[in-house]
C-alpha cells in the first residue's frame, strides 16, 4: 500500500515537473521571438503628416517607429503610469503627450519634434487625462481631463491659463476647430459641447448621444465657415455634426460601441475602430458602411489613417499595431 502511494506521489511530481518545464519553455521562446507574454493595450497612435513616422503610447511609455514595417526607432521614458494621447502640432514642430497616474494627478509634457528633447512637463489635477489639442496658432494646448475640466495651458510654459467648467463626468476628447478661439469637448455624459476660449464659457450643449462619447475627429477638408466634426459612442452611434450651428447633420447605427475615430484624408469617410475588434467605414454623405471583420479579436483601441496610402493603423487592446487596407 506505502508502495504504491510513493509510486502514485512520484507520477504527480513528475507530471507537475513537466507542467512547469513547457510554461517555462513558451515563455522562454515568446521572450526570444520579442513577443512579450502581456502587453499593455496602445492607448493612442498617429502617423506624421509625411506618412514616414508612426508615435504610440501605453503603459509601456511613447514609441516612435517606422511606417515602413512598424519597428521601433526611439522610445520616450515618461514619469506617469498612464499615456492616453499623444498629438502633434500643426506645423509638426512639437509632440504634446498626455496622460498621468490614475487617482494622483494628470501629466503633459511637450517635446520638441522630431529632437525628441522635452521642453516642458507639468502634473496637475487629481486624476489623469486623456486628451489635447493645439489651436491653430500653437499658443494654447486643450487638455482633456478626468475631472470633468478642460484646461487651456501656455503652449509655451505649460502654465494653465483658464479651466473649462461644465461638463458633469470625466471629458474624453477635444479639439479645436476654425479658429484659436472655438474648442469643441466630449464626455462621459454624453455631451457635445462648445466654448469661447477666450470668455472661458460654453456657447452650446448638444446632447444626442444616449450614452458616453469615446471620442471625436475634426473633418481635414471641411475649410472655416461650417467644419463637420463627427462623434463615436457607446451607444454605437458614428454621428456628424455641425456644431457651429448647433446641428445635428445624420448619424449611423453600428452594430458594436465606437471606440476609436478618424477621418480620411479626403475628408469623404469616417474610419471606425469598434468595440468588437471590427474597422468600419462610413461614407460621411451617404452613410454606406464596410466592415472589415475579424480585424483583432479584441478592441480597437485607436485609428490613424496614412495621408497618402489607403491605410489605416489600428491599435488594439492586445498591445498591437496593425496595417488595414482601406479600398
Amino acid at each position: 500500500m506505502k508502495r504504491d502511494c510513493r509510486r502514485i506521489m512520484a507520477i504527480c511530481r513528475w507530471i507537475v515537473a513537466c507542467a512547469v518545464a513547457s510554461v517555462l519553455l513558451a515563455v522562454s521562446a515568446s521572450v526570444a521571438n520579442g513577443f512579450p507574454v502581456d502587453k499593455p493595450s496602445i492607448t493612442c497612435a498617429l502617423i506624421t503628416s509625411d506618412g514616414q513616422t508612426v508615435i504610440d503610447g501605453s503603459q509601456s511609455g511613447v514609441r516612435i517607429r517606422r511606417w515602413q514595417d512598424l519597428e521601433v526607432e526611439h522610445t520616450l521614458t515618461v514619469p506617469c503610469r498612464h499615456i492616453h494621447d499623444v498629438v502633434l502640432s500643426q506645423d509638426q514642430n512639437e509632440l504634446a503627450v498626455v496622460g498621468g497616474n490614475p487617482g494622483e494627478s494628470a501629466w503633459v509634457g511637450i517635446y520638441s519634434w522630431p529632437a525628441r528633447d522635452l521642453i516642458w512637463s507639468q502634473s496637475f489635477s487629481e486624476d489623469v487625462a486623456y486628451a489635447a489639442s493645439f489651436n491653430p496658432s500653437e499658443t494654447t494646448l486643450a487638455v482633456a481631463c478626468h475631472d470633468h475640466s478642460v484646461a487651456l495651458m501656455n503652449a509655451d510654459t505649460g502654465s494653465t491659463k483658464t479651466l473649462l467648467m461644465g461638463h458633469s463626468r470625466p471629458v474624453t476628447a477635444v479639439a479645436f476647430v476654425r479658429d484659436d478661439t472655438t474648442l469643441l469637448s466630449c464626455g462621459s455624459d454624453q455631451s457635445l459641447r462648445i466654448w469661447d476660449c477666450d470668455r472661458g464659457a460654453a456657447v452650446r450643449s448638444l446632447t444626442n448621444h444616449t450614452q458616453s462619447i469615446t471620442c471625436l475627429a475634426v473633418q481635414s477638408k471641411a475649410g472655416n465657415l461650417t467644419p463637420m466634426v463627427a462623434t463615436g459612442s457607446e451607444d454605437r452611434t458614428v454621428r456628424l455634426w455641425q456644431p457651429i450651428i448647433g446641428r445635428l447633420v445624420r448619424f449611423q447605427r453600428l452594430s458594436s460601441p465606437v471606440t476609436a475615430l478618424a477621418w480620411t484624408p479626403d475628408g469623404k469617410a469616417l474610419v471606425a475602430g469598434c468595440q468588437d475588434g471590427t474597422l468600419r467605414v462610413v461614407q460621411a454623405d451617404t452613410l454606406h458602411t464596410t466592415e472589415h471583420i475579424a480585424t483583432t479579436d479584441t478592441w480597437i483601441t485607436a485609428v490613424a489613417v496614412h495621408p497618402t496610402e489607403s491605410v489605416a493603423l489600428i491599435g488594439d487592446g492586445n498591445g498591437n499595431l496593425t496595417k488595414v487596407p482601406l479600398f
